[in-house]
């Protein structure tokens, strides 16, 4: 078995992956030098207790399985089992905190409900005027910025597979006996012609060439949001962690009735979808996130404001002063707003599009390759 896979970003790597480890010939078309999308630009983590129960809420867990397996292959990725502490710092958010707890087990989740004094017990670097805390022991996290360039290196290293960089897929023709690309050069504009059994277009946020002329008219959009990562904090925090305004977002526990409840937000973090979301870094730094704009097109600019609430919340659930910020930046991830959990195209006979994971993308990579794989056997 032969496959092209079109994107070397989290979605088209571990499709890579999955094929290798199947025994198959793959053949990796990557347009950058080294994938610089939305698969680098996130919080790295792999996120369950967001998700909403049902078909997405399995795919999450699934992966989470798969992520601790390539976690033991692939150190590099620095895959921890870390958990997550959602924290409420009112009675509403505590309510929908307590709600969770007492349906976590149903949804196949680890969860349990920390006072104060368990917060900083669990987390020291936790050290706020939170009521309690929201720990699921199920979310963990990788190094976003080294885990799809790293794993596209083990792919190329590996002998049943090519990777082509600074390469797209401009044409593709497809029968009964198989696919044939043509693949044309972003540096010299030479073009070569591919020919496999299947091909797995992963084009995420950004499309161009088939893919682009694929998803003209699907019900798939984009969001823009804004990030920022921290030099090292004095006490190194052990989990990814969450405030209140997270549980609006995420449906997980957004569509749970004690969430009907929540007092409305802020101005601003109504108008942006702010949320403080925070992950670790190997560094002892933070990533910290984010906002969610819709209306396209994009601004260029970033929105101090945005990050100027985002630390003002840090600041408060430290209960510290928070630390300088190292970088920062935006990203952009696209949506699907049809039937299904992800967009899963089937323009051609072999010819497969996987996209519109948003948000989860980095979560949920692995368990969607690993169901790729089961159609195209």
């Amino acid at each position: 078995m032969q496959v092209i896979i079109v994107g070397a970003g989290t979605l088209g790597v571990h499709h890579a992956l999955a094929a290798l480890d199947a025994g198959w010939q793959v053949h990796v078309i990557e347009r950058d030098a080294r994938p610089s999308a939305a698969s680098v630009r996130n919080f790295g983590l792999v996120w369950c207790s967001g998700r909403r129960p049902g078909p997405e809420l399995e795919l999450a867990l699934e992966a989470r399985v798969r992520w601790e397996q390539a976690g033991g292959r692939f150190p590099e990725i620095g895959f921890r089992a870390a958990g997550s502490i959602t924290l409420a710092r009112r009675p509403d958010e505590l309510a929908v905190l307590e709600e969770f707890r007492a349906h976590a087990a149903d949804r196949g989740l680890d969860a349990e409900l920390l006072t104060p004094a368990g917060i900083t017990a669990h987390n020291p670097a936790l050290a706020g005027d939170a009521l309690a805390g929201l720990l699921v022991h199920d979310d963990a996290v990788v190094e976003p910025r080294r885990t799809a360039p790293s794993l596209l290196d083990r792919v190329e290293a590996h002998p049943s597979a090519t990777v082509r960089r600074r390469v797209e897929a401009v044409e593709v023709d497809a029968d009964g006996a198989g696919v044939r690309v043509v693949a044309r050069s972003l540096v010299d504009g030479t073009t070569e012609l591919l020919r496999a059994d299947a091909l797995v277009l992963c084009p995420g946020a950004h499309p161009s060439g088939i893919a682009a002329q694929l998803l003209a008219d699907q019900p798939v959009d984009h969001c823009l949001l804004q990030m920022f990562e921290t030099s090292a904090v004095a006490i190194p925090s052990r989990t990814a962690f969450a405030d209140g305004d997270s549980l609006r977002y995420y449906p997980g526990f957004a569509e749970l009735p004690s969430a009907r409840d929540l007092a409305p937000p802020e101005a601003l973090v109504d108008a942006e979808r702010l949320q403080l979301l925070v992950a670790p870094r190997l560094s002892g730094g933070l990533t910290v996130g984010d906002s969610h704009r819709y209306d396209e097109p994009f601004p260029f600019d970033l929105d101090e404001r945005i990050t100027d609430h985002l630390l003002e919340r840090l600041g408060k659930v430290l209960g510290r002063r928070p630390p300088r910020i190292r970088r920062r930046w935006s990203g952009v991830y696209a949506r699907y707003h049809g039937e299904g959990t992800y967009l899963h195209l089937t323009p051609q006979e072999g010819v497969h599009l996987i996209t519109g994971v948003a948000g989860m993308g980095m979560t949920v990579s692995p368990a969607v390759a690993a169901r790729t794989l089961e159609v195209l056997r």
